[in-house]
């Protein structure tokens, strides 16, 4: 009797993994904004530079693996938790505040 195989092997590998000529890319080759806060998150927005935006899947929220695998590099605590649409090259992010 055949059993399909439930390994990961047959998973297409992520996005960042499978352009290994372009990713990850300079930390430097990202805008990085200053950090700006309301009253429950602080929040940062990293602009992807024009040679690199064709790379970058648009219209998706990243986990942290995959903003972290394409380069981009903050401290802990920061999600990818909105896409402005108008500009998807424009990542926001957000971590809740300290006090």
């Amino acid at each position: 009797m055949y059993v399909p195989s439930t390994s990961s092997n047959h998973q297409k590998a992520p996005f960042y993994l499978r352009k290994t000529d372009v990713f990850p890319i300079d930390p430097f080759e990202f805008y990085y904004s200053e950090i700006y806060s309301d009253d429950v998150f602080d929040y940062r927005h990293v602009t992807i530079k024009e040679p690199y935006r064709k790379y970058i899947p648009k219209f998706c929220i990243f986990t942290e693996d995959e903003w972290r695998g394409i380069g981009i590099q903050m401290s802990l605590g920061w999600e990818h938790f909105l896409i402005h649409n108008p500009e998807p090259h424009i990542l926001i992010f957000r971590r809740p505040k300290k006090n």
